[in-house]
């Protein structure tokens, strides 16, 4: 079985190919192009150098949000394709999740971050084992603290600029992700569809309705909003 993975959630743009559950390959980036540039070209050059035809390809894993709306879109809508033309399963997987998977190895409970803008961050609050603990929400800082009541690690692409804000504001032991892990990567979805025994199923109604999860609304969203009342 060989599954294709692909995460464009945040400014990293991410692609991982598996094979009978072993990665193969994978390419992440942080570019300053964008992911409309890059995705499809990264994705051929990935295949051809693992000699892999479209057609091998099994099923597809996507980060489906929190995360950048258009990064989100693009993979989202770059997944279907895939998935339409070769009648392959699509699965959608947190990217939060996908971020606090990177460091399972600890015993502490996880709290992976995004920063939203706006003084805001997307989070979620994981077991070491992926358990969800807090569903993915958006939070001040100061609210997130409150919900955390027990020995930490934070994780995320941003993590390392919130330090001392952290620092002054939980109340708890808590920990940094080293540097390296802080950032989204496609092998990831690929562990996890493995590790939570998800099942594979090319159903094209499911595939038609999967819709990112953006958590808040875009700003044209709620310009039209406001527009109305």
């Amino acid at each position: 079985m060989k599954i294709l993975a692909l995460d464009t959630s945040t400014t990293y743009g991410s692609v991982a190919i598996s094979e009978e559950k072993r990665i193969i390959a994978e390419h992440t980036l942080n570019s300053m192009k964008t992911h409309s540039e890059t995705l499809l070209p990264n994705i051929d050059k990935m295949l051809k150098q693992t000699n892999t035809n479209i057609n091998e390809i099994d099923a597809v894993a996507v980060a489906n949000g929190p995360g950048s709306f258009t990064g989100l879109r693009i993979a989202l809508s770059t997944a279907k394709g895939i998935c339409y033309g070769q009648k392959i399963p699509l699965i959608a997987i947190s990217t939060l999740m996908s971020i606090a998977n990177n460091v399972t190895v600890t015993n502490q409970n996880i709290c992976a971050l995004l920063d939203a803008g706006r003084g805001q961050v997307y989070s979620a609050i994981y077991s070491s084992q992926l358990d969800e603990l807090i569903n993915p929400q958006l939070f001040t800082l100061s609210e997130l603290a409150n919900c955390i009541k027990d020995e930490v690690i934070f994780v995320g692409p941003f993590i390392e600029n919130l330090e001392q804000k952290l620092d002054s504001i939980i109340k708890v032991k808590f920990q940094i992700a080293p540097s390296h892990l802080n950032y989204p990567r496609a092998a990831s979805l690929i562990d996890i569809l493995f590790k939570k025994n998800i099942k594979l199923s090319y159903d094209y109604k499911s595939i038609a309705n999967l819709q990112p999860f953006y958590i808040r609304r875009s700003s044209a969203e709620e310009r039209f909003k406001q527009s109305i009342h």
